[in-house]
């Protein structure tokens, strides 16, 4: 409910869904069904925000652009092992927005959505993988968010989006 709330402060938000990621990946009490509920609700806000914010406010649009953002997954996967950009930037568990102040607080708590998503799916692996591949609108919904103009997977720390993409 916090993460949902739109009235608490975003840092406090994106603290939440930081430990809602990490309770759900680490917590053997909880069963693969509740994990995946709790994914299902990230993927709904997180397409709803998109919906209600025209896929990124301007500046964040900007921003993409003057950076030469790629939605691709290999753009955003660094295997080389070289260790660059593997550092927490500018107070945010997130790669790459240090350097970017164009993104809104609201864009930032959007993207620590997209890193938890993609967290889980990097413990939960395969069972929870193919749920999602063998549905189409579910499917769906990832490439959305994965293709909107904010490149979610651009600020995702590499290590996530590396396994996440291996899936």
């Amino acid at each position: 409910q916090t993460f949902r709330d739109t009235n608490s402060p975003h840092r406090t938000r994106q603290n939440s869904v930081m430990y809602l990621a990490s309770l759900c990946t680490r917590a053997k009490f909880l069963d693969l069904s509740t994990c995946v509920a709790i994914l299902d609700e990230l993927l709904a806000w997180s397409h709803d925000y998109l919906g209600l914010n025209g896929g990124a406010n301007a500046s964040s649009k900007v921003a993409n652009a003057s950076r030469g953002v790629s939605n691709s997954m290999d753009a955003h996967t660094d295997d080389s092992g070289d260790g660059d950009d593997d550092g927490i930037p500018g107070g945010h568990a997130l790669s790459g927005l240090s350097d970017h102040k164009d993104f809104t607080d609201a864009d930032i708590t959007f993207m620590y959505c997209v890193q938890a998503m993609c967290y889980i799916m990097c413990f939960l692996g395969m069972p929870v993988a193919s749920h999602y591949a063998s549905n189409d609108k579910m499917r769906a919904l990832w490439r959305s968010i994965f293709d909107s103009p904010l490149a979610p997977l651009a600020s995702c720390v590499p290590p996530v989006r590396s396994e996440f993409a291996r899936l």
